[in-house]
């Protein structure tokens, strides 16, 4: 097994606000810097739990599907657009590239390739612009489309494991917690400091599960599913434009991949 640089040094960063949180919630203060404001935050538990859950997901997966998890975070809130009006939209450019094509010729792709780049549709462009066969088109477009929807079934996976950790990282940070009270059980104020952490890292472990990572992992498998049919619907009815089909044969054809799927 090789070993991965880049995961040992993300490892490396993120141990040390875990053992930061570690470190406080057993009394011990390191880097005591923490503003009176966010003192009901209790930033040591936080640091507890969302410090081990990464430190687990760079363990478990590869860096990079760790980072696309972070980078999927951004979107935390944002949805696809309805499927019924999506597919309102691609059908309204299928037939707009299909006149397109009838009036110009194959010559064509090379400008749609271009003015579609980075996306699938632009890919199969240019795969018909390098006069590939429509058997060929569709292997290589499929072998795309399959290792685009295996990364985002990863970054579900990444989710997923994140969810069912974060509660028993919760757990650890309440048996620092209690480790602080019972070392400290004849002072109040450290006795409350303990109860805090014990109460937070729980917390804030299910939180982050329930409400974070486990709806993260629903909603990319979600959106995984629905861009792997679209392309699949996209690639046959651009197949079909390909070898000079009618107008109503691309309607009919897009309408039985989008019913189907």
């Amino acid at each position: 097994m090789k070993r991965s640089t880049s995961s040992l040094i993300g490892i490396l960063i993120i141990l040390v606000p875990f053992l930061w949180g570690g470190f406080h919630s057993l009394g011990i203060k390191i880097w005591p810097l923490i503003p009176s404001s966010l003192d009901f935050i209790n930033l040591p538990s936080f640091a507890i739990v969302l410090g081990g859950v990464y430190l687990h997901a760079l363990i478990s997966f590869p860096t990079s599907s760790v980072i696309d998890s972070i980078k999927a975070l951004v979107h935390f809130f944002s949805h696809h657009s309805a499927a019924s009006s999506q597919m309102d939209a691609d059908l309204k450019r299928l037939l707009e590239w299909q006149k397109t094509v009838f009036l110009n010729g194959t010559g064509v792709y090379n400008e749609l390739s271009e003015k579609h780049k980075d996306t699938f549709e632009g890919y199969v462009f240019g795969l018909l612009a390098s006069n590939y066969s429509v058997e060929q088109t569709r292997l290589m477009a499929e072998i795309s489309s399959a290792e685009v929807f295996r990364r985002q079934m990863e970054t579900s996976r990444v989710f997923q494991v994140m969810g069912n950790v974060a509660p028993a990282f919760g757990m650890l940070g309440t048996l620092l917690g209690l480790i602080l009270m019972l070392s400290n059980f004849e002072e109040a104020q450290q006795l409350a400091g303990g109860l805090a952490i014990a109460l937070m890292t729980t917390l804030f472990g299910l939180l982050f599960a329930q409400l974070v990572f486990l709806p993260m992992a629903q909603k990319l498998r979600l959106a995984a599913i629905t861009s792997r049919n679209r392309d699949n619907a996209m690639l046959e009815t651009m197949l079909l434009i390909a070898t000079g089909a009618s107008s109503l044969e691309i309607v009919d054809r897009f309408n039985a991949y989008a019913n189907a799927t």
